[in-house]
């Protein structure tokens, strides 16, 4: 399960443990799907089968990515790549 929460990041809990990850920070155009492209992102890191915390990674950059441009204009693969990056995973724990 994963808990969006907005500008503040994201919890996963997998069957094993909990992870939250903040939400980068980018330059905001529009908020307008940023949630859809984090479950894409959710998905696509299970599809791979990624640990849980690098799914996170990918479901963090890929709201990143979509919050940066306008409408429905999406974000490169290089720019998905470098987000991935970015996102600090925390164990909880919980």
């Amino acid at each position: 399960m994963c808990v969006s929460l907005g500008d503040e990041g994201a919890i996963l809990v997998s069957p094993d443990n909990s992870y939250y990850a903040k939400a980068l920070n980018v330059p905001i155009n529009t908020t307008v799907g940023a949630g859809d492209s984090m479950v894409a992102g959710l998905v696509t890191g299970f599809s791979l089968g990624h640990v849980p915390e690098q799914v996170l990674r990918y479901g963090i950059a890929c709201g990143a990515g979509t919050v940066m441009h306008p409408g429905t204009e999406l974000f490169s693969g290089d720019e998905l790549a470098g987000f991935r990056q970015q996102v600090g995973v925390e164990t909880l724990d919980i």
